[in-house]
């Protein structure tokens, strides 16, 4: 999405949402499409009423729909929206899930066993990939060839160090064993990889990891925001959460970690291995957001966010979890250039 030409036939921009096997909110994604195309909170709170907003918004606009990871065709349906100059780019493993007037299509093969042995071998010397190859090509065959899988459980193997690589890749062998992957769905399978790279964190860095839950999928997240979260949760100061946000990217728990924009977004499959991990009381975390604020309400938060979501009483915050979710993903929108 970075080619020029694709920016240039798009110049309107491109809006992205990630669906995934079992999305949390379909509803909820529909609003934060209009919150990106008009900076303000949608006052529709039915998929039909934010569909017929959304064609109107995007009825003479010249935009590109990325609709990625779609596992069910009913879940895709709400987003085939947009005027005749948008497009649509969905990407599945599943064609069937493709509406029938869809006539291009671009198989993707999936990655080869040579691949994935070597993405997951990365960072270790020649020496130790060629002593270990039968090693990595076993393991990479267990992780089913998937990209989120072999990074995170080459994030594991470096922790463990190249001196330790035997013993690493013995017990993460025997950690999946253990858990029948075989036998697990797709979500199941990130849970356990994330449940190794869970035993090289200290207790308290798996809750800081666990508290990033509160920001919505999806969203570029200022590291200030993390900051402020953390020293309200954790005690720590921002020298030290940036220091864990290292140790996190390291271990290939971040999708992305910009440094120098100094935003981080979260795999919407590891976090949705997150919240299987420990279930999440979301409007307990939604407080311990506020706190980190040393605010009760949405509306007493930086002014920037209220004058762009457009609220000015608790009540509306707080009646739907689905409000709360799309005013904390405005704001952080309202944020980004301020950090």
């Amino acid at each position: 999405m970075h080619d020029v030409r694709v920016r240039g036939a798009f110049d309107d921009g491109i809006l992205w949402i990630t669906l995934g096997e079992k999305p949390e909110s379909l509803l909820g994604k529909l609003q934060d499409l209009y919150v990106k195309l008009t900076d303000k909170v949608c006052p529709y709170q039915t998929l039909e009423g934010v569909r017929d907003a959304l064609a109107e918004l995007l009825k003479d606009r010249y935009v590109l729909i990325v609709i990625d990871d779609v596992w069910n065709a009913d879940h895709l349906k709400p987003f085939l929206v947009g005027g005749k100059h948008c497009a649509h780019l969905i990407t599945t493993r599943y064609s069937e899930t493709l509406p029938e007037e869809v006539t291009f299509r671009v198989p993707v093969d999936a990655m080869q066993p040579q691949e994935a042995a070597q993405l997951l071998a990365s960072g270790f010397s020649e020496a130790a990939q060629t002593r270990h190859a039968q090693a990595f090509a076993e393991l990479a065959k267990q992780l089913f060839y998937w990209a989120l899988l072999l990074k995170l459980a080459n994030g594991v193997l470096r922790d463990y160090g190249e001196n330790a690589l035997q013993t690493a890749l013995r017990d993460l062998n025997e950690l999946l064993d253990q858990a029948g992957i075989s036998g697990l769905d797709d979500s199941q399978r990130v849970a356990k990889v994330l449940e190794a790279t869970f035993g090289r964190l200290k207790p308290e860095e798996v809750e800081r990891f666990l508290d990033l839950r509160v920001f919505p999928e999806d969203v570029r997240v200022p590291v200030a925001a993390i900051e402020r979260l953390w020293g309200a949760t954790g005690g720590l100061a921002p020298i030290f959460c940036r220091r864990l946000l290292d140790r996190f990217e390291r271990l290939s728990l971040l999708l992305e970690y910009d440094h120098v924009a100094k935003m981080v977004r979260l795999h919407d499959a590891i976090r949705t291995a997150a919240l299987a991990h420990r279930p999440a009381d979301l409007p307990s975390m939604h407080e311990k957001f506020l706190r980190a604020y040393a605010v009760q309400r949405w509306a007493d938060l930086p002014s920037e966010m209220s004058r762009i979501c457009g609220i000015t009483s608790p009540t509306i915050c707080w009646r739907r979890a689905s409000v709360m979710s799309c005013a904390l993903r405005c704001w952080i929108t309202a944020t980004c250039g301020q950090s």
